[in-house]
């Protein structure tokens, strides 16, 4: 073989191995090593999440309080807690849960509005997300047991008396509406910027390192996660969750969402039971920047769900 033509194939033979290891190993080990310093070479980085400081959100210290709980398969799960200022009115309950890559202390803007209008805030961080313990992300597979027996802890110890709400963005979003078609205690979710299908969120990944969507490399994607954390699809695909749903979930996502596309959240609203559900595209907001976006208009929208349940 001449020499050109010898370069041109060791070329071709390195790029075509690099694309098959970034689609059997990197893509996949990024996906559920969300925390990792590769990881960090392509997500946007929110480590700062967890040096807000309730003060900064008018929340009086003495109403703050943060415990851990350890859930059946051995995780510790840090919860962050915001007690009803005005107790006596008794609302009920929130429970915040984030994004990937973010952490329990974002809540504190929602708390410190819903703590004064009666409802107990919490905020656990994620499985493998802050002070919480875990090998990886599992998008709803452990997530969604985590997230019931915060439930069970809350009720054991405080009573869950009015209102039970989920509210969750992003992965978040996805857990708190695979649990709320398994759990009869949730009233109602808010359920801002989540997948349809556990299958989109390969598509997001892969189209973050490739730029493009690649059908055959991304099915290839979701057998590798599918064998590193045991999770599978259709019991963590909110859109199926969704059909199980029979209480009122509000669906919001940003028009301008270029990782998880707003067609899911149409395909999620499509499978909801229950009429008093509702939808709202944000068409200038992205894919965490809902509160922002949305501003006192948004949050007035919520109230208003809020009231229905």
């Amino acid at each position: 073989m001449k020499r050109p033509y010898r370069i041109l194939f060791i070329f071709i033979f390195a790029v075509i191995f690099t694309l098959a290891a970034a689609i059997y190993w990197i893509v996949p080990i990024l996906s559920v090593k969300v925390n990792s310093s590769i990881s960090s070479l392509f997500m946007a980085d929110h480590s700062s999440d967890s040096l807000l400081e309730c003060e900064s959100f008018n929340i009086n210290k003495k109403f703050v309080s943060k415990f851990n709980f350890e859930t059946s398969n051995g995780a510790s799960i840090s919860v962050l807690k915001v007690s009803a200022i005005d107790s006596l009115r008794n609302q009920g309950t929130i429970i915040f849960s984030h994004g990937i890559r973010r952490s329990k202390e974002i809540f504190y803007p929602l708390a410190s509005y819903y703590s004064r209008l009666g409802f107990d805030c919490f905020s656990m961080d994620m499985r493998y997300h802050g002070e919480s313990e875990g090998d990886f992300v599992t998008y709803g597979h452990l997530e969604r047991g985590d997230l019931k027996e915060l439930i069970d802890y809350i009720e054991k110890k405080w009573g869950i008396n009015g209102k039970l709400i989920l509210w969750g963005q992003s992965l978040g979003a996805a857990v708190s509406l695979l649990v709320a078609a398994e759990d009869s205690r949730v009233d109602g979710v808010v359920s801002e910027s989540s997948y349809g299908r556990f299958e989109n969120v390969a598509e997001g990944y892969f189209r973050l390192m490739a730029g493009f969507n690649f059908k055959p490399a991304e099915n290839v994607i979701v057998k590798r996660v599918i064998g590193l954390t045991g999770l599978d699809p259709e019991t963590v695909s909110p859109s199926i969750a969704a059909k199980r749903i029979n209480i009122p979930v509000m669906i919001v996502h940003g028009g301008r969402d270029n990782k998880i596309n707003p067609a899911n959240a149409y395909e999620i609203y499509s499978a909801l039971k229950n009429r008093m559900s509702s939808i709202l595209i944000l068409q200038n907001a992205s894919h965490l920047d809902i509160w922002e976006s949305g501003g006192d208009l948004y949050f007035r929208r919520i109230c208003k769900f809020i009231e229905t349940l």
